[in-house]
């Protein structure tokens, strides 16, 4: 995952942490929710400066390759083998 200034096209930041081929990522408002391949849906606060993931919650065994869709306190996640639905509190 990286950060680039959009103003100057340098890289911001880079965290290898994140090791994955596919990921996805949705405007949360407050916060980004990223969903990789890996299956952890990953909460960041956007920082300009540094990686900073809230929390980590592995939400499947299987690799994803689809989207997450939010609504609501809802998030549909698409495995390679079923669709989970996880609700947030």
């Amino acid at each position: 995952i990286y950060c680039i200034d959009a103003a100057t096209g340098k890289t911001a930041w880079l965290n290898d942490e994140v090791q994955s081929d596919f990921a996805t990522l949705l405007d949360c408002g407050e916060f980004l929710a990223g969903l990789p391949s890996t299956g952890n849906l990953l909460i960041l606060r956007p920082d300009s400066k540094a990686y900073s993931e809230t929390v980590r919650y592995k939400v499947t065994e299987t690799p994803v390759f689809a989207f997450p869709v939010l609504k609501g306190n809802s998030v549909y996640i698409k495995d390679a083998e079923s669709l989970i639905l996880y609700r947030i509190k």
